[in-house]
Protein backbone atom coordinates (compact mmCIF):
# COMPACT_ATOMS: atom_id res chain seq x y z
CA UNK A 1 0.00 0.00 0.00
CA UNK A 2 2.92 2.52 0.35
CA UNK A 3 4.60 1.67 -2.16
CA UNK A 4 2.15 0.60 -4.25
CA UNK A 5 -0.51 3.40 -3.62
CA UNK A 6 -2.96 6.39 -5.25
CA UNK A 7 -0.18 8.78 -4.48
CA UNK A 8 2.86 9.49 -6.24
CA UNK A 9 5.96 6.89 -4.97
CA UNK A 10 7.58 7.89 -2.04
CA UNK A 11 11.20 9.39 -2.20
CA UNK A 12 11.89 6.44 0.57
CA UNK A 13 10.43 4.02 2.91
CA UNK A 14 11.44 3.67 6.59
CA UNK A 15 10.75 0.71 8.59
CA UNK A 16 9.79 1.34 12.58
CA UNK A 17 8.75 -1.02 13.68
CA UNK A 18 9.32 -3.99 17.00
CA UNK A 19 12.46 -6.21 15.66
CA UNK A 20 9.94 -8.93 14.23
CA UNK A 21 7.54 -7.37 12.29
CA UNK A 22 10.42 -5.28 11.36
CA UNK A 23 12.35 -8.08 9.72
CA UNK A 24 9.13 -9.63 8.27
CA UNK A 25 8.92 -6.56 6.31
CA UNK A 26 11.90 -5.94 5.45
CA UNK A 27 11.89 -9.89 3.78
CA UNK A 28 8.54 -9.02 2.08
CA UNK A 29 9.75 -5.85 0.62
CA UNK A 30 12.80 -7.57 -0.80
CA UNK A 31 11.11 -10.83 -2.03
CA UNK A 32 8.64 -8.20 -3.80
CA UNK A 33 11.23 -6.52 -5.95
CA UNK A 34 10.64 -3.14 -5.24
CA UNK A 35 13.70 -0.55 -5.53
CA UNK A 36 13.04 2.46 -3.56
CA UNK A 37 15.62 2.37 -0.90
CA UNK A 38 14.32 1.56 2.42
CA UNK A 39 15.79 1.92 5.68
CA UNK A 40 15.11 1.09 9.17
CA UNK A 41 16.54 1.77 12.95
CA UNK A 42 17.51 0.43 15.91
CA UNK A 43 14.81 -2.16 16.27
CA UNK A 44 16.34 -3.95 13.42
CA UNK A 45 20.07 -3.64 14.56
CA UNK A 46 20.25 -7.25 16.17
CA UNK A 47 22.38 -9.85 14.65
CA UNK A 48 20.24 -12.39 15.54
CA UNK A 49 18.19 -10.83 12.71
CA UNK A 50 20.60 -10.44 10.13
CA UNK A 51 21.05 -14.40 10.18
CA UNK A 52 17.46 -14.99 10.00
CA UNK A 53 16.94 -12.58 6.64
CA UNK A 54 20.35 -13.47 5.40
CA UNK A 55 21.86 -11.66 1.98
CA UNK A 56 18.54 -10.00 1.44
CA UNK A 57 19.61 -7.98 4.41
CA UNK A 58 22.70 -6.74 2.51
CA UNK A 59 22.42 -2.90 1.42
CA UNK A 60 20.25 -2.08 4.03
CA UNK A 61 21.25 0.87 5.98
CA UNK A 62 19.32 2.97 8.67
CA UNK A 63 20.52 4.72 12.29
CA UNK A 64 20.85 3.42 16.19
CA UNK A 65 22.43 4.04 18.98
CA UNK A 66 26.19 2.58 19.04
CA UNK A 67 27.15 -1.01 19.95
CA UNK A 68 29.57 0.79 22.52
CA UNK A 69 30.50 4.27 23.11
CA UNK A 70 33.93 5.66 21.16
CA UNK A 71 36.25 5.80 23.38
CA UNK A 72 38.63 3.91 25.67
CA UNK A 73 35.62 2.91 27.86
CA UNK A 74 33.54 1.31 24.85
CA UNK A 75 37.00 -0.38 23.44
CA UNK A 76 37.09 -2.02 27.11
CA UNK A 77 33.84 -3.32 27.13
CA UNK A 78 33.85 -4.55 23.27
CA UNK A 79 37.15 -6.73 24.26
CA UNK A 80 36.52 -7.95 27.17
CA UNK A 81 32.75 -9.12 25.85
CA UNK A 82 34.53 -10.71 22.87
CA UNK A 83 37.30 -12.21 24.74
CA UNK A 84 34.38 -13.50 27.11
CA UNK A 85 31.96 -14.92 24.52
CA UNK A 86 33.49 -14.81 21.48
CA UNK A 87 31.83 -12.57 20.03
CA UNK A 88 30.64 -8.73 19.14
CA UNK A 89 28.26 -7.61 21.59
CA UNK A 90 24.36 -6.84 20.50
CA UNK A 91 23.49 -2.77 20.23
CA UNK A 92 22.34 -1.76 23.84
CA UNK A 93 24.45 -4.51 25.75
CA UNK A 94 26.59 -1.49 26.54
CA UNK A 95 23.91 0.07 28.12
CA UNK A 96 22.52 -2.29 30.35
CA UNK A 97 26.00 -3.66 31.50
CA UNK A 98 26.47 0.60 31.96
CA UNK A 99 23.02 0.43 34.19
CA UNK A 100 24.52 -2.69 36.27
CA UNK A 101 27.96 -1.28 37.06
CA UNK A 102 26.25 2.25 38.08
CA UNK A 103 23.80 0.47 40.46
CA UNK A 104 26.85 -0.95 41.79
CA UNK A 105 29.11 1.83 42.26
CA UNK A 106 26.02 4.04 43.61
CA UNK A 107 26.02 1.29 46.09
CA UNK A 108 29.63 1.28 47.27
CA UNK A 109 30.00 5.12 47.41
CA UNK A 110 26.98 5.02 49.48
CA UNK A 111 28.28 2.38 52.08
CA UNK A 112 30.48 5.13 53.41
CA UNK A 113 34.52 4.95 54.42
CA UNK A 114 36.39 2.10 56.14
CA UNK A 115 36.57 -1.94 55.34
CA UNK A 116 33.34 -2.19 56.88
CA UNK A 117 30.37 -0.27 55.08
CA UNK A 118 27.10 0.09 56.08
CA UNK A 119 24.03 -1.08 54.74
CA UNK A 120 22.31 1.43 52.01
CA UNK A 121 18.81 1.86 51.53
CA UNK A 122 17.29 2.93 48.13
CA UNK A 123 17.37 6.72 49.15
CA UNK A 124 21.16 6.09 50.04
CA UNK A 125 21.79 4.58 46.42
CA UNK A 126 20.16 7.55 44.64
CA UNK A 127 22.35 9.99 46.00
CA UNK A 128 25.23 7.86 45.45
CA UNK A 129 24.30 8.17 41.77
CA UNK A 130 25.02 11.73 42.59
CA UNK A 131 28.38 11.35 43.44
CA UNK A 132 29.98 8.73 40.81
CA UNK A 133 29.96 11.57 38.01
CA UNK A 134 32.33 14.02 39.54
CA UNK A 135 34.06 15.87 37.08
CA UNK A 136 36.38 16.36 39.81
CA UNK A 137 37.06 12.73 40.50
CA UNK A 138 39.34 10.07 39.04
CA UNK A 139 38.27 8.87 36.10
CA UNK A 140 37.29 5.10 36.09
CA UNK A 141 36.55 2.72 33.28
CA UNK A 142 34.63 -0.15 32.57
CA UNK A 143 37.42 -2.92 33.78
CA UNK A 144 38.45 -4.98 36.69
CA UNK A 145 41.63 -2.89 37.64
CA UNK A 146 39.59 0.68 37.36
CA UNK A 147 36.46 -0.77 39.64
CA UNK A 148 39.12 -1.94 42.28
CA UNK A 149 40.12 1.46 42.08
CA UNK A 150 36.71 2.39 42.73
CA UNK A 151 36.40 0.76 45.83
CA UNK A 152 39.59 2.50 47.28
CA UNK A 153 38.66 5.66 46.61
CA UNK A 154 34.78 5.04 47.95
CA UNK A 155 36.46 3.90 51.08
CA UNK A 156 38.43 6.97 51.53
CA UNK A 157 35.34 9.12 50.68
CA UNK A 158 37.11 10.29 47.48
CA UNK A 159 35.23 11.04 44.18
CA UNK A 160 34.83 9.24 40.95
CA UNK A 161 33.93 10.12 37.68
CA UNK A 162 32.56 6.73 36.00
CA UNK A 163 33.31 7.01 32.45
CA UNK A 164 30.56 4.19 30.94
CA UNK A 165 30.87 2.04 28.09
CA UNK A 166 27.49 2.86 26.31
CA UNK A 167 27.87 6.61 27.04
CA UNK A 168 31.03 8.14 28.42
CA UNK A 169 30.32 11.15 29.43
CA UNK A 170 27.55 10.64 32.40
CA UNK A 171 23.88 12.05 32.84
CA UNK A 172 22.91 14.89 33.20
CA UNK A 173 20.92 16.40 36.18
CA UNK A 174 18.09 15.37 35.97
CA UNK A 175 19.70 11.81 35.30
CA UNK A 176 19.30 11.58 31.05
CA UNK A 177 22.01 10.66 29.07
CA UNK A 178 22.27 11.44 25.01
CA UNK A 179 24.77 8.81 23.19
CA UNK A 180 24.92 9.78 19.54
CA UNK A 181 23.28 7.76 16.51
CA UNK A 182 25.00 6.08 14.20
CA UNK A 183 24.16 5.70 10.16
CA UNK A 184 24.81 2.14 9.78
CA UNK A 185 24.88 -0.20 6.56
CA UNK A 186 24.45 -3.91 6.62
CA UNK A 187 27.52 -5.25 4.32
CA UNK A 188 28.90 -8.87 4.05
CA UNK A 189 25.85 -9.73 6.36
CA UNK A 190 27.57 -7.49 9.21
CA UNK A 191 26.47 -3.88 10.47
CA UNK A 192 29.33 -1.46 9.59
CA UNK A 193 28.89 1.81 11.62
CA UNK A 194 29.67 5.14 10.13
CA UNK A 195 29.11 8.83 10.79
CA UNK A 196 27.55 9.59 13.98
CA UNK A 197 25.07 12.54 14.98
CA UNK A 198 24.31 14.14 18.03
CA UNK A 199 21.05 14.16 19.15
CA UNK A 200 20.35 16.36 22.23
CA UNK A 201 17.96 18.80 23.12
CA UNK A 202 20.33 21.45 22.24
CA UNK A 203 20.33 20.34 19.06
CA UNK A 204 17.35 18.68 18.07
CA UNK A 205 18.13 18.31 14.01
CA UNK A 206 21.22 15.99 14.76
CA UNK A 207 23.85 17.53 13.55
CA UNK A 208 27.22 15.40 12.35
CA UNK A 209 29.17 15.07 14.72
Amino acid sequence: KVVDGTNSAPDVVIVAMLPGKATEAILTYRQAGYTLPILSNNSFRRDYILRQVGAAANGLEGSSVMVADKSRSGAAFVNAFRAATGHMSEVTASGAYDSAASLMLAAIVAGGEGPRPHAVTPADIRRGLTRINDKQGRIIRPTVADFTTAVRLARQSKPINYKGAYNALGWNAAGDIFPPLVHWTVERGRFVEHELYDCTPQHPLCPAK
